[in-house]
């Protein structure tokens, strides 16, 4: 349910970068590192889908253990941009 989520999330995060890439000639430098923003939450949003569907499919112990460190490090990678866009600069 929750790869589902996270994919529902990417698709309005692909919609709202292709309205920044339309208006892109109106952008400021604020803009930009808003639409740089959306495409990472999108990569990240997105590799956690795949890495939630994907794993149910493990059957070595040391490859589940190697994709649930990623997506912890995804994860965490994830809340670090959350949290270092509320600072005003």
């Amino acid at each position: 349910m929750f790869a589902t989520a996270a994919l529902i999330s990417a698709f309005f995060l692909i919609l709202t970068g292709a309205v920044y890439l339309i208006l892109w000639e109106y952008q400021n430098i604020h803009g930009w590192l808003q639409f740089s923003y959306v495409v990472s939450l999108l990569f990240a949003f997105t590799f956690l889908a795949i890495v939630q569907l994907a794993s149910d499919s493990f059957d070595d112990a040391p490859v589940a253990c190697e994709v649930l460190g990623m997506q912890q490090f995804i994860t965490c990678s994830m809340l670090e941009k959350i949290f270092c866009s509320s600072i005003k600069l």
